[in-house]
């Protein structure tokens, strides 16, 4: 292991936590002060959550190719 492939990784999971929170934070906000979106944004979460991680993954692959990009949607997903 390198510390150039260190840093990639830890590029990575740092962009990744930067769009957790830029998407979570706005949305839970909305959540919170409105019962209609409410509804949408925990039903949209759901259906997310009941996709096995592995087959998400597979058609993150299909959809943008095979990576960084597709690491980063796999780590925003959770």
């Amino acid at each position: 292991m390198t510390i150039k492939m260190v840093w990639e990784h830890l590029s990575i999971v740092l962009i990744s936590v930067i769009l957790t929170v830029a998407a979570g934070v706005p949305l839970g906000v909305c959540a919170c002060l409105n019962k209609g979106v409410r509804k949408v944004i925990l039903s949209v979460v759901e259906i997310l959550q009941k996709i096995h991680a592995l087959a998400l993954l597979g058609v993150i692959i299909v959809g943008v190719g095979a990576g960084k990009v597709t690491v980063v949607l796999g780590w925003l997903r959770y």
